[in-house]
């Protein structure tokens, strides 16, 4: 059996922000690539593909979670 949800039933696509709110902590926190990296757990390069701009090659849309995450240690930390 199969199960098809009405369109209407999903939840619209979050605006791709993550990446523009990240550049706002990172400015706002004086955080480098490293620091977020390490943050996060993931690798320096990853954060520099999350900062890319949309249209350029290597471009990476950072996860919800990943900001979401970003945001709760930041607020932690003070």
């Amino acid at each position: 059996m199969v199960f098809r949800l009405k369109k209407s039933l999903l939840l619209p696509r979050m605006p791709d922000v993550t990446n523009k709110t990240l550049i706002q902590l990172m400015d706002e926190h004086r955080l480098s690539l490293n620091q977020v990296a390490e943050m996060l757990h993931v690798s320096p390069k990853t954060v520099q593909h999350w900062r890319m701009k949309k249209d350029a090659t290597g471009y990476r849309r950072m996860p919800t979670s990943q900001i979401e995450l970003l945001q709760f240690k930041l607020t932690v930390a003070v």
